[in-house]
């Protein structure tokens, strides 16, 4: 077999020192060796040097492509100075030092005997002396030690520590204890607030006012419109009431000189009841009617004679008949103990205690609440055009009195025999003063959510005059869209003005109907009002009482509830007309 190879071509690559070789051919009888390099090499080695005796070795020369290295660096090296920090672990957070927990200790508002707890923990694995222990600021405070100083903690050695106050001390507890150890000093903070209740009962028989004021900034433009803007989200309240101290004459002078600057707990006697069954002492709950008072989860609640004995507690939960306490309750108190929900409050700065013998005084006692109440502001259920109508009603005991009052600038030139008088509003601001009496604790408590409501002379209400303010001379039918009522003059001098455009129709039997008067027209001595609907029903004037409805607000911010038992009350309000388009 002839095998023949030519056009042998060798490329070596001096970039990847590659050699590749092209041009074998065989004969086209043989069978192809390609896919066998054994084969190749084989057939190829039989011819010996003889197959490459015709040709001459080629001579590969290298070429000096490289010269010597020197500088294998392209630029200089600047070097730099870092600083930082060493991030630790939870090993870190935790090991190598002491804690003291909790810090700071909080003592929150202190109203009865107790003892706080705190742990001193040696984290090292090392024995640690604790060489002394420094108070400051400690008045009224007892530190309890388990070992006193000096004493060494063992490696992770944890020991329990107490403080316990007691009510003689500065108001403001603002304490601290330094702890001496070897190997660092961590310091203990100590802080609360001491509560004093005060005791003493009122004397009912002038009442208890208690006192409620909002904030509320009224801009009244010149044609006598209004823009109302709240200032204060929730109102302040206060409460006034007299004592008369016999047997705790010494108390009251006692009480009023040495707490006059101090945060007390003063009970609201007019949420006061008494207890059917006696208190054991350690009970954590009392058995106590809870609607319609102001018993608020976190608050306080006392328990005492109403005159000089008495005991506070802090409020964990509130239950419908029930209060759940934060500590037990230190005293046992038998059947008939007064228990109501009391506030911090503080004196006002000025108080008056007469004398009447030697050994009684009284003394009208005024106290500054210093949190708000969980009254829910809630209108009545009754609406006229989207708007709540007023539902008490007055008490004619005291006459309503309604004062006109209109903003007129009056420019005197004073050598005149009169001034010249221009009115700034075409319409008189109209004033109302009602009397309403609160017969019961639940229209005491409606009455309370009722004002929060209308937050001071914030918010719009309708008020019926309760007045037979139109006299209706004919009968009203079902379908009939006017009233015919005798002449008032209105229709000549008044108009439609906002005040005197809406009516309420009171039948004798309680139905009433709320209209808007659209037209008014003079008929000889009568004049004949249109209505926006009918009343629906056929009704006999001598039946019927037609009275003004007034869009109106609270006429001021202060509002004030006179409390003659713990169930009834009074509060004089004044409603003040708006010019509102309600």
């Amino acid at each position: 077999m002839d095998l023949i190879v030519s056009n042998v071509e060798i490329a070596v690559s001096l970039d990847d020192t590659r050699v590749a070789l092209r041009g074998f051919l065989v004969e086209p009888d043989e069978p192809s060796l390609a896919d066998d390099h054994l084969h190749i090499v084989t057939n190829i080695d039989a011819y010996g040097d003889a197959l490459y005796a015709d040709r001459e070795a080629s001579v590969y020369e290298p070429l000096a492509t490289a010269g010597a290295r020197s500088g294998t660096t392209p630029f200089a090296i600047t070097g730099a100075t870092l600083s930082g920090f060493r991030a630790t672990g939870f090993e870190g957070d935790w090991y190598d030092r002491i804690h003291i927990y909790a810090n700071p200790l909080n003592l929150g508002n202190l109203t009865s005997a107790q003892t706080r707890d705190f742990y001193v923990w040696n984290a090292r694995d090392l024995y640690n002396d604790l060489t002394s222990i420094t108070p400051a600021d400690d008045d009224g405070l007892a530190l309890t030690e388990p070992s006193a100083v000096p004493t060494t903690f063992g490696r992770y050695e944890e020991r329990l520590y107490s403080i316990t106050p007691s009510f003689d001390g500065p108001a403001v507890i603002d304490a601290s204890y330094i702890f001496d150890f070897d190997t660092e000093d961590p310091v203990l903070s100590v802080v609360g607030v001491r509560v004093i209740g005060w005791p003493l009962g009122p004397d009912w028989r002038p009442g208890i006012r208690e006192r409620l004021e909002w904030l509320t900034d009224v801009m009244v433009a010149r044609d006598g419109t209004e823009q109302r803007v709240r200032l204060r989200d929730y109102p302040r309240r206060s409460l006034e009431y007299s004592v008369l101290a016999t047997d705790a004459a010494q108390a009251l002078d006692a009480l009023v000189w040495g707490l006059q600057d101090r945060l007390v707990a003063v009970p609201l006697w007019w949420d006061a009841q008494r207890v059917t069954t006696g208190v054991s002492a350690g009970a954590m709950s009392l058995t106590v009617t809870t609607t319609g008072r102001d018993y608020q989860a976190g608050g306080l609640v006392a328990l005492g004679d109403g005159q000089a004995a008495q005991e506070l507690m802090e409020i964990d939960t509130v239950n419908v008949g029930s209060l759940d306490l934060v500590r037990p309750v230190v005293s046992s108190w038998p059947a008939g103990t007064l228990v109501a929900p009391a506030r911090y409050a503080r004196l006002e700065p000025v108080q008056s205690v007469a004398h009447w013998l030697p050994e009684a005084h009284t003394a009208t006692l005024r106290f500054r609440l210093q949190d708000a109440s969980d009254a829910t502001a809630a209108d009545s259920g009754t609406t006229y055009r989207s708007y709540p109508v007023v539902a008490l009603t007055a008490n004619w005991a005291t006459d309503p009195v309604d004062e006109y009052a209109r903003d007129i600038d009056e420019h005197d030139p004073v050598t005149a025999l009169a001034g010249a008088f221009e009115a700034r509003a075409l319409l008189p601001r109209l004033t109302r003063t009602h009397l309403h009496t609160l017969a019961s604790r639940y229209e005491a408590t409606s009455f309370r959510d009722w004002l929060y409501a209308r937050s001071g002379r914030l918010k719009p209400c309708w008020l019926c005059s309760g007045l037979s303010d139109l006299v209706p001379t004919r009968t009203i039918g079902s379908t009939d869209l006017s009233v015919w009522v005798a002449g008032t003059g209105h229709a000549r001098y008044v108009g439609l003005p906002a005040g005197r455009r809406d009516i309420q129709i009171r039948h004798r039997d309680g139905t009433v109907w709320r209209r808007r008067i659209t037209a008014r027209v003079i008929d000889g001595s009568e004049e004949r009002l249109a209505l926006d609907s009918a009343l629906g029903a056929t009704v006999q004037p001598a039946d019927l009482v037609i009275s003004w409805l007034v869009p109106c607000r609270l006429g001021s911010d202060a509002v004030e509830l006179l409390w003659w038992t713990t169930d009834i009350a009074e509060c004089q309000l004044a409603y003040a007309g708006t010019t509102d388009d309600l």
